[in-house]
Formats: structure tokens, C-alpha cells, sequence
């Protein structure tokens, strides 16, 4: 009898794929039940094996040090000043994967217009936005050891402090005395109903010394601009502002036409006060954000039956209030019922959890060690930002609609007579509009009784602000969360001390945005290889397919084990049935370590395939034999 407990999980949920394939196929061909019987049985036996693993893994407490430091080895390097972080050429591979998947399911799939603004912006942008006056975090400090903190962080990391006391006072039953004196613990056993409350805030430890009183502080860097300083600027918080002020011109070059939406990928700062978690709160990091600007009036998607169906893990506001938990709902339903405000919110909501999905990310509020870390943000931010934006520079940020008729509703116009007003009020005269046009009340019409004998006049043009749906991501956070939930230890059952020292770190990306797509591994280094490793390089390259070459010193074993780490999904072995037989390599895929034998050309082929999500490796494994050993 196999023993399926004895595989990782990757390796089970392989396996639960091709024994399913391998039942419909014989399904299909209309095989006996005495054919049938016993691979069903084995299916329902790795389902249950892939069931345990599961649970068992979700019992044990994870090693967020370990990732961090395959994290710190592989992909990224600490500056040595909290927030900044830079990447590796692992790292930097995968960010761009990530985004090149994001350009191809929003920018390209939406028609979308993508810009690139200035990471410097005037002060006078960020005042009209409401930044400068309102983009900061409460502080306080440590009266002892001077640190800084978030106040609300710190309301947080109290509370959970407490939580920790209050379990340790319950554990020691009749000792609780004792274990509070022992601790110094100040607080005394809590009721159920205030662990509850509490446990909806949280977040780290705790400080026990006199704070200062909070302080406000403005998370934006400000800078000068040019040698006399006079002109003063920050670095974007956010990289939305560069749309809003550049609307005019998308608008132009999309003649004009609505809905329509702009697209960017760029750096954003924010002067964390104490940037803790690694890359999950920095001072520096890669966004991407859309700006999709709709009729106020049709907040209709042309594309929402697309989406209709998908069911997704919802949160409501009412049920964060009432700690009710997620519901799993049709997007289609969660429009009807007003969980999702409109049609267009919701199209985006589906589509960020589709790209979601493709890499491997699963939600837009993504459970990680640290905790639930928002990763992308869907607002609707109405109009605020383009009218804002037009009052200060006096410029109309509007649509223009022609009207195929009239509309029925008329409005009251002031129609000035300037040969007779301009002479009394000559430079004021405009004043005098202003103040005539702030008559109008709140469905912009005249208040009848402020003003007479004014003239009526039908409206053949629509004139409006669009309001704004606004999807942005964080991508450095969707790295690190990706990061983690494909990372798992293969199970070593070798007995060797080197098997001993290496740490079988695996990561396992999708192809699609692995850093490297293929290893190729040389049996050794010796010259009689390296015809064939520049064939199967060229080969790839050929094909669009990223690969490195490890022909250092070591076994293979230890080689794969460095390229699983970094989470490169295929690997290439040449050795000497290649170069003195048949010209053939094996290909390994990274989860199942399971391999296969054919000519180089045949092999990159599959590759390709493989990460452009043409084919499966169960498909790959149906279509071509086992390979064991090497025939010399």
C-alpha cells in the first residue's frame, strides 16, 4: 500500500489532480467499475492524506524567523535604517513578474491609459488635496527610553500585553498570586466579554513607562525644490494625485469618451513614525493604482455579467461591527443586497481577487504571521480629489455630455448684461457673478427668492464631475504575503550529514511569477557539458524563458535545494546520456521532484508551456514517461 502520508503537501495536491484526471479520462472512456473501484479508492485515501497534512500543518505554530531569513538571504537587504529596504536580483524579478501579470490583467484587459508622474510634487498639490493638513498619524514617546510610537499602535500592543498577563493568571489557577508576582503583572483575571473586545484590536508588545501626550506628525517627506529653496515640495504619499491633475489631457486623448480609466506603477514615501514587519510597513514602496472615472448618474459596468457569479470571501462593515466573520457571496448578489455600493465597485472587487488568484495571493486582506495585512485597497472616492483640484486652480474638470434632447429638469442662468454691469464695476465684476452664482441652492438652481426676472433655459449639454473608483495595490506587501504562503520545508528523509545541514526550503511560486523560470544543473563541471548547457540557454532564451546555471561545486540534490529556496519551478540536468547517447535531458518540477526525459528542444518546449499556463505538469506527466535513471 502506498504511503501517501509521507508526501508534502504540494507533492498530495499534485497527485489529488492526476488521479482525478486519470478517473475521468477512464470515466470517459467508459471503463468498468472493477477499473474503476480501486482508483477512486485511491483518490478518496490522497484526499484524505492531503486533509491531514493540512490540519496538521494549521496546528503548528509557523516560523516567521525562518522566513525572514530566507527572505533576508534570497530576496531582500536590510539598509541598516528602518523602513528602506532593497532588493536582490531574485527579489527584483519577482516584483517585476508580479507587475507584468498586473499590466496584462488590468491595463491590457481594461483598455486602460497608463501614465508616469513625477515622484517630487509641489506643496500646492498636496494643500489642495487635503494632505498636508490631514495625511499624519497621533505619536507618543517613551519618557524613558525615548521611543516612538504609534498611538493607536500602542492602544494595541498594550491590550494584546494584557491578553498575554490574563493568560498566564487562568493557566495558574490557585498559583495566580504567585504567577502574577512572579511576572509582574499588574491586572487582575478579565471576563470573557473583555477578552473579546479586546482581541478585535491588535497588534505587539508593550511599553509600562510614562508616555509623552500625542502629538500630531505629518507622514510626508517634504523637500526643496531648486537652489533657493523658496518652492517647497514632498515626495507622493500616493501616486493618485499625477491622474487628477492630468485628467484633462486623458480625457482628451480617450476623445472624450466615458467611463474610461488611467493606470501607474511608481515608487510612493510615507515617513512611518515606527516602521516594524519588514515589508510590511516601510518608508518606501511600489504601488499600482488605477483611477477608473465613471458617470456619477451610471455607476453600470458594460463587463459586470463577467463577473456576476464570482463568489468571493466578503467582509461587511456591519459584520466587522458585530464580529459576525466573513460570508462567502456572488459578487452579483452582494450589488443587489448593498454590500458592494455599485456595479462598478464591484467589477474591480472580482477582478483584484482573479489576479489575486493567478498568483497565488487568494485575498485582498491577506492573513499572514503578523496578521490580517491589507494588501489592496478598493475605494470609491466620489469626486472629492478632481473637484477639490478644480476650485484651486479655477479650471473646470468636467465631461461634457450632448444631450439627444433637452433634458426635461430646466435650470435658472444669470445672464448678465456686461455693457451695462461693466462700466459701474469695472475690475469687480467678476466678484459680482461669484456672488450670484453662490444664490443657487443644493440642486443647482436659483433660489427664487433671492432673485427675479432672471431668464429659463433648457440644458442641451450635460456637464459633470466624474466620480472615481480607485483599486490600489501595494505591491511590496503582495510580495512578502506571497512569499509566505508558499513557503513549506520538504520533509528530508535522507540520513546524510549533509542532508542534516541544509534547510529544504521550498517556495512555490506559480510560474508565472517565479523569479527564474528553470535551473540548469550540469552533472559536474566538466568541459564535455558545456555544449549543451549553451544549447539549452540558447534554446530557452529563445523562447522568452529566464534561467540560471549552477554548475558549482556540490551534489544536485544540494543545487535543486538553493534553487527551490528562491522558488524556481523547473530544473534542467545535463549528464552523460546526454552527452554520450541521445543528446537528452530530464526536466524536475519543483514541488514533486518528479522528472522526465526528452530531447533539449522537446524539453524547453514544455517549459514554455508550463509558464505561460498552456499546459499542467499532470498533463506533462500523463503525456511522457517516468524518468529514474540516467542509461550510459
Amino acid at each position: 500500500m502506498a504511503n501517501y502520508e509521507s508526501l508534502e503537501i504540494p507533492a498530495l495536491e499534485a497527485a489529488v489532480k492526476e488521479q482525478g484526471e486519470n478517473i475521468r479520462n477512464l470515466k470517459a472512456s467508459n471503463a468498468s467499475k472493477e477499473i474503476l473501484g480501486p482508483e477512486i479508492a485511491k483518490l478518496t485515501k490522497l484526499k484524505q492524506a492531503l486533509k491531514s497534512k493540512e490540519e496538521t500543518l494549521a496546528e503548528k505554530k509557523f516560523d516567521r524567523s525562518a522566513l525572514e531569513a530566507v527572505l533576508t538571504r534570497r530576496f531582500t537587504e536590510f539598509t541598516g535604517v528602518a523602513g528602506f529596504f532593497d532588493y536582490g536580483p531574485s527579489g527584483c524579478a519577482l516584483q517585476n513578474n508580479i507587475l507584468d501579470v498586473w499590466r496584462k490583467h488590468f491595463v491590457l484587459e481594461e483598455d486602460m491609459l497608463e501614465i508616469e508622474c513625477t515622484n517630487i510634487t509641489p506643496e500646492n498639490v498636496f494643500k489642495t488635496s487635503g494632505h498636508v493638513d490631514r495625511f499624519a498619524d497621533w505619536m507618543v514617546r517613551d519618557s524613558v527610553t525615548k521611543e516612538i510610537f504609534r498611538q493607536d499602535h500602542l492602544v494595541k500592543q498594550v491590550l494584546k500585553q494584557r491578553l498575554e498577563d490574563n493568560e498566564i493568571l487562568r493557566k495558574a489557577g490557585a498559583n495566580a498570586a504567585n504567577e502574577k508576582r512572579k511576572n509582574k503583572i499588574k491586572g487582575d483575571i478579565l471576563d470573557d466579554g473583555i477578552i473579546k473586545e479586546y482581541e478585535n484590536l491588535l497588534e505587539s508588545v508593550k511599553t509600562g513607562n510614562p508616555l509623552t501626550d500625542p502629538v500630531m506628525f505629518n507622514l510626508m517627506f517634504d523637500c526643496q525644490i531648486g537652489p533657493t529653496g523658496k518652492e517647497k515640495g514632498f515626495l507622493r504619499p500616493e501616486t493618485a494625485q499625477g491622474h487628477f491633475l492630468n485628467f484633462k489631457k486623458l480625457l482628451e486623448f480617450n476623445t472624450n469618451r466615458m467611463p474610461f480609466a488611467s493606470a501607474s506603477i511608481g515608487k510612493s514615501f510615507r515617513n512611518e513614525i515606527s516602521p516594524r514587519g519588514g515589508l510590511l510597513r516601510v518608508r518606501e514602496f511600489t504601488m499600482a493604482e488605477i483611477e477608473h472615472f465613471v458617470d456619477p448618474l451610471k455607476k453600470q459596468h458594460p463587463r459586470f455579467d463577467e463577473v456576476r457569479s464570482i463568489v468571493l470571501p466578503l467582509y461587511s462593515a456591519s459584520n466587522q461591527l458585530n464580529n459576525a466573520g466573513i460570508v462567502h457571496k456572488e459578487i452579483g448578489k452582494a450589488v443587489e443586497e448593498g454590500m458592494v455600493n455599485n456595479e462598478t465597485l464591484g467589477y474591480f472587487v472580482a477582478r483584484i481577487y482573479l489576479f489575486l488568484l493567478r498568483i497565488d495571493c487568494w485575498d485582498a486582506e491577506i492573513e499572514s504571521s503578523s496578521g490580517w495585512i491589507e494588501c489592496v485597497g478598493c475605494a470609491d472616492r466620489s469626486a472629492y480629489d478632481l473637484t477639490a483640484h478644480s476650485k484651486a486652480t479655477n479650471e473646470k474638470l468636467v465631461v461634457r455630455e450632448s444631450l439627444p434632447e433637452p433634458i426635461v429638469r430646466t435650470s435658472w442662468i444669470l445672464d448678465a448684461n456686461e455693457k451695462k454691469l461693466g462700466p459701474k464695476f469695472k475690475r469687480d465684476l467678476s466678484k459680482v457673478k461669484e456672488y450670484f452664482e453662490s444664490l443657487k441652492n443644493n440642486d443647482d438652481m436659483w433660489n427664487a427668492s433671492e432673485l427675479i426676472n432672471l431668464k429659463k433655459k433648457l440644458e442641451v449639454v450635460r456637464e459633470y464631475i466624474p466620480n472615481v473608483i480607485e483599486p490600489s495595490f501595494g505591491i511590496g506587501r503582495i510580495l512578502h504575503s506571497l512569499i509566505e504562503h508558499v513557503y513549506w520545508i520538504r520533509k528530508d528523509v535522507r540520513d546524510s550529514e549533509e542532508a542534516k545541514k541544509e534547510l529544504p526550503t521550498v517556495l512555490s511560486f506559480p510560474p508565472i511569477v517565479a523569479p527564474y523560470k528553470c535551473l540548469i544543473v550540469p552533472l559536474s563541471n566538466i568541459d564535455e557539458f558545456v555544449p549543451h548547457i549553451k544549447e539549452t540557454v540558447s534554446e530557452l532564451r529563445r523562447l522568452g524563458i529566464s534561467s540560471r546555471i549552477d554548475d558549482s561545486a556540490g551534489s544536485i540534490g544540494r543545487r535543486y535545494a538553493r534553487s527551490d529556496e528562491i522558488g524556481t519551478p523547473f530544473g534542467v540536468t545535463v549528464d552523460f546520456q546526454t552527452t554520450r547517447k541521445d543528446g537528452t535531458v530530464t526536466l524536475r518540477e519543483r514541488d514533486s521532484t518528479n522528472q522526465i526525459r526528452e530531447s533539449i528542444k522537446v524539453i524547453s518546449r514544455i517549459i514554455q508551456e508550463l509558464c505561460t499556463e498552456q499546459t499542467t505538469w499532470v498533463e506533462v506527466r500523463q503525456k511522457y514517461p517516468a524518468f529514474v535513471s540516467q542509461n550510459v
